[in-house]
């Protein structure tokens, strides 16, 4: 996502905003997990289904990338679609 980092794009709920990119699933859930690159401050992002099937070949094949279906959506939607869908780990039982 290198060279999309500084494109803007125009978001209808925010107006123009930075470009991020999310697995499909991401868009509408809650809950699902967030797992992203540790590249820029918005990184390309995927559910934890995506992350399994990604891990069992141990890269993106283009299998993995139609079953993601990759969204374009703007960085303001990112910081909710990343809020609404992290995993929080309960604490153990004492």
């Amino acid at each position: 996502m290198s060279e999309a980092d500084d494109e803007t794009i125009h978001c209808d709920r925010h107006g123009p905003a930075k470009m991020a990119f999310v697995c499909q699933h991401l868009v509408g859930g809650s809950g699902l997990g967030f797992w992203c690159t540790d590249n820029g401050p918005y990184p390309d992002a995927w559910c934890g289904d995506c992350d399994d099937l990604m891990m069992q070949t141990g890269e993106w094949t283009e299998e993995a990338e139609k079953i993601a279906g990759i969204r374009v959506i703007c960085h303001h939607c990112y910081v909710n679609i990343r809020r609404r869908n992290r995993v929080r780990r309960e604490k153990p039982s004492p």
